[in-house]
């Protein structure tokens, strides 16, 4: 998946990335903990978008 950044589809990949991102954070779980890891899983669908690594 990390090479797809590096060519023509890294923008789609990003938007994808950040569009999960932001459902994750808008998703209310059952309890507290859904809500949490909700939080993260945006935490880390938009880091890794942002900040890939180098190739």
């Amino acid at each position: 998946m990390i090479l797809v950044y590096y060519t023509g589809m890294g923008d789609v990949l990003v938007g994808i990335l950040c569009a999960l991102g932001l459902f994750m954070l808008s998703y209310k779980g059952y309890e507290k903990k859904d809500d949490r890891s909700g939080d993260l899983a945006c935490l880390f669908a938009v880091g890794v978008a942002l900040f890939p690594t180098y190739p």
